[in-house]
C-alpha cells in the first residue's frame, strides 16, 4: 500500500519533468510526441485520482465568534474597538437585549484591538478570550 507522501512526491516528480519538457519544447522550437505529453498528463491524471481516494475532506473549523457580553467585556476592559458594518460606527462599547447575551455577535460586527490597525471578525482567539470563559 502506497503512502500519500509517495504519491505525492510521485505527482510532483511528474509535473517537474513535464515542465522540463515543455520548457525544451520551447526554448528549441520542437514539438515533442503528443504521446509523451499524453502520457505525462495520464500519469498526473492517475497520481490525482489516487490521492482523492485515500484523502478524506478534513472540514475546516470555523474560529468561534465572541457572544455579546463577551464582547461588551472586553470593550469595557479598553481592550479595543467596535464597527458595526453597516452604518460604519466605531465604538467602545455595544447595545444589545439581555436575552441574546450568549449568543454569538452578529457578522456585521468587526473588532480593532488596541494597537491594531485593521479590523477583524471578533472571534475568541483575536479578542484574547478563552474557551469557556
Amino acid at each position: 500500500m502506497e503512502s500519500i507522501t509517495a504519491l505525492l512526491r510521485q505527482l510532483e516528480e511528474t509535473r517537474e519533468q513535464l515542465r522540463a519538457y515543455e520548457h525544451l519544447a520551447q526554448r528549441y522550437v520542437i514539438a515533442p510526441p503528443e504521446q509523451l505529453f499524453q502520457e505525462f498528463k495520464a500519469q498526473i491524471e492517475d497520481f490525482e485520482k489516487r490521492l482523492k481516494e485515500k484523502c478524506v475532506p478534513v472540514p475546516l473549523k470555523k474560529p468561534r465568534r465572541a457572544t455579546w457580553e463577551q464582547l461588551a467585556y472586553w470593550l469595557i476592559d479598553g481592550k479595543g474597538l467596535v464597527l458595526d458594518a453597516d452604518t460604519n460606527r466605531v465604538d467602545t462599547g455595544v447595545y444589545f437585549d439581555m436575552k441574546n447575551m450568549h449568543e454569538e455577535v452578529g457578522e456585521r460586527w468587526q473588532v480593532m484591538a488596541r494597537g491594531d490597525s485593521e479590523w477583524h471578525e471578533p472571534t475568541l482567539d483575536y479578542m484574547g478570550i478563552k474557551e469557556g470563559v
